[in-house]
């Protein structure tokens, strides 16, 4: 059983239905095939929400960036260690309340783009 730090107490939802017996994030690729998706790519999704540059629109995302001049709210998605399962797939984006907000479940990825010629 996973225990909070400095505590003898058990991570309360640790017998949640959805629960990895994880109190935080899991190890890197512990889930092992089991964990990859299509393109064979490990650890996407419930680790921690993935702050990307667009801004939120509540109409709906979009294809290109998306930027607000007023009142910017950025845009995480994927869910994070402490959410239910619907939320832990890319499809679902947040706004966060604004450029400023900090939150341990709320990080990014850094990807590199195919250059264009």
């Amino acid at each position: 059983m996973d225990f909070l730090p400095d505590r003898k107490r058990a991570w309360p939802l640790g017998k949640a239905p959805w629960s990895d017996g994880y109190s935080f994030v899991s190890p890197v690729d512990v889930y092992g095939e089991r964990g990859r998706n299509g393109f064979g790519i490990a650890d996407m999704c419930g680790g921690v929400w993935e702050v990307i540059l667009d801004d939120f629109d509540p109409k709906g995302g979009h294809e290109e960036l998306y930027v607000m001049t007023e009142n910017p709210r950025p845009v995480c998605r994927g869910g994070n260690y402490f959410d239910v399962p619907g939320n832990a797939r890319c499809a679902v984006r947040l706004g966060l309340q604004s450029p400023s907000y900090s939150d341990s479940r709320d990080g990014f990825r850094i990807c590199l783009g195919v250059p264009r010629r």
